[in-house]
């Protein structure tokens, strides 16, 4: 029965960073492409200034992942889906790493990064 918890656990947990990373990809490709769009229409040259809709959108998404991880360690016992939602900001950080062409952009999103990752406890001197 433990076994069979293990591979239903680890399914849910694949499928749910699948869809759930594809989707921030989507959304995110749709904001970069409508503030190209916008930069194009108002003649901005600042990259930083294109990319502050993706800057915020990460930083939200961040936060809401910070949440639903707080709220699911406070729930119950079983840390699977906790651990989900940290991977889930990694993944996310890394994503935007790759994908943010601004050095501000850049340095916000990981400050950001730092502060949600060592504020679950994830990310400290020892560890």
């Amino acid at each position: 029965m433990n076994n069979r918890m293990f591979w239903r656990d680890l399914f849910s947990s694949v499928v749910f960073l699948t869809f759930g990373l594809t989707g921030f990809a989507a959304i995110f490709g749709n904001i970069e492409a409508d503030s190209e769009r916008l930069a194009a229409k108002k003649h901005w040259l600042n990259v930083f200034r294109q990319e502050l809709g993706l800057v915020i959108y990460v930083i939200i998404v961040l936060i809401g992942l910070y949440f639903l991880a707080q709220s699911w360690w406070r729930q119950t016992t079983d840390t699977t889906l906790y651990w989900v939602f940290i991977n889930a900001q990694f993944l996310v950080l890394i994503y935007s790493n790759l994908m943010l062409k601004s050095v501000w952009s850049f340095v916000i999103a990981q400050s950001m990064g730092a502060i949600i990752l060592g504020g679950t406890g994830s990310m400290s001197v020892y560890t």
